[in-house]
């Protein structure tokens, strides 16, 4: 899995290097932490090679306290390697994450995903995905 996150760092940093080592170090001691607050869902070949890999978390609304909304899901990640794309392995991975917020009693899922992502986009739609009206995503650097 540590090499699945060296590609996902190169795709969401072109041209930056990420030691495999320190991205190993990273996932044992943090990404599957219990207290890290992440699932992590992961899709293998018959080799054990992980080809694809969703992050989610379940957060409990500050304006929804009725109990169909109250408990939301939030993916953190949804990342397929550039050679195991358009084989289904997105698509399987979005159902499994699916299937645990349906059921935890999520009331909705919720993620990001780039503007530029028109292909992510087109994927998420034909999973009957709408982009929320009205919203913007902000970051602020905090180093």
């Amino acid at each position: 899995m540590a090499l699945l996150l060296c590609e996902l760092h190169a795709f969401y940093n072109p041209g930056a290097e990420v030691s495999p080592d320190v991205t190993l170090d990273h996932l044992t001691q943090r990404l599957l932490d219990p207290a890290s607050g992440h699932t992590i869902v992961v899709a293998a070949d018959g080799e054990g090679t992980v080809l694809g890999l969703a992050a989610y978390s379940f957060l409990y609304s500050l304006v929804h306290p009725s109990p169909e909304h109250r408990l939301q899901c939030m993916m953190k990640e949804l990342f397929v390697s550039r050679n195991a794309r358009s084989g289904g392995i997105g698509k399987a991975l979005m159902n499994q994450v699916i299937a645990q917020a349906r059921a935890a009693g999520c009331g909705r899922m919720d993620w990001h995903v780039a503007e530029a992502n028109a292909a992510g986009i087109r994927f998420y739609e034909s999973l009957g995905a709408e982009k929320v009206p009205g919203r913007l995503c902000y970051r602020l650097p905090l180093r």
